[in-house]
């Protein structure tokens, strides 16, 4: 019933399954949960199909930990969670040279805690291809090759640093990651979405790059980062008119400082 009510409501029915470990009915919080993941599997969304193995994952540890004897049933379900998820990380990492050696080395397939194991995959996944990160210097970069086994080291290439083999550590040191929908990947691979959106609706063009951002950017911020969307001899009447706006949407909010500057809520 659950299911046919709110099949897509993620949060209530972590909520419910949250509800259910806490009267000691993890089993059934982990069905609960299966059936979520698979209605988030036909979809082909194998990005929230994992965290929702994930949070099954953790029950399904919590649940062993509080018998003394592993049954026949929690080695099926053990062994059931673990080629859900192997099934899910061929889905997302392949286009990774190294997939088959990734699953393979990890200890998935073998007796490690899958509670051991996920922070592993986690960091695959960080590192995957295609991804994107960014320093200021080099510009926008894409993963498109890397050795995340013995060399450690990844391949990305900057706007303006070309083909670059970096450390794992290296990168998360010196560079931020950016997550999918980011305001400066859709402006290196579909600008003209961007300039079409300046056209139709200016206000959400800023909505965008303050919600990529997370974090409180000056007038002059913004208006280096919309360089190429906004031409800089329609700024000054752009911004105003923006600013107006600003006023009235109460998603954004502005500073007292001098100069002021722009969040998103």
């Amino acid at each position: 019933n659950l299911m046919e009510l709110s099949p897509n409501d993620v949060p209530f029915f972590y909520s419910t399954a949250n509800w259910l470990s806490r009267h000691g009915e993890k089993e059934r919080a982990c069905v609960l949960l299966l059936l979520l993941m698979e209605n988030f599997k036909e979809k082909g969304d194998f990005r929230q199909v994992l965290e929702i193995l994930k949070k099954i994952a953790i029950f399904s540890s919590t649940e062993k930990s509080d018998k003394s004897d592993r049954s026949d049933r929690s080695d099926s379900s053990d062994k059931s969670v673990r080629q859900e998820l192997i099934n899910c990380y061929q889905v997302l990492l392949k286009d990774h040279p190294q997939k088959r050696e990734l699953i393979e080395t990890s200890g998935i397939k073998g007796e490690v805690k899958l509670t051991e194991i996920l922070p592993v995959f986690d960091q695959y996944l960080y590192f995957n291809m295609g991804e994107y990160f960014y320093r200021p210097e080099w510009g926008v970069g894409q993963v498109i090759d890397g050795d995340l086994i013995r060399e450690k080291k990844v391949v990305i290439d900057f706007e303006h640093k070309k083909n670059h083999s970096i450390s794992l550590d290296a990168v998360t040191e010196i560079l931020t990651k950016l997550e999918a929908g980011h305001f400066l990947i859709i402006k290196v691979t579909d600008i003209t979405l961007l300039k079409k959106m300046n056209k139709e609706n200016p206000l959400e063009l800023l909505v965008l790059l303050l919600k990529s951002f997370k974090q409180s950017l000056t007038p002059q911020k913004i208006k280096t980062y919309l360089q190429d969307i906004v031409p800089e001899e329609e700024w000054s009447v752009w911004w105003n008119n923006v600013q107006a706006q600003i006023k009235k949407d109460v998603r954004i909010a502005t500073s007292s400082s001098t100069p002021k500057t722009y969040q998103w809520c």
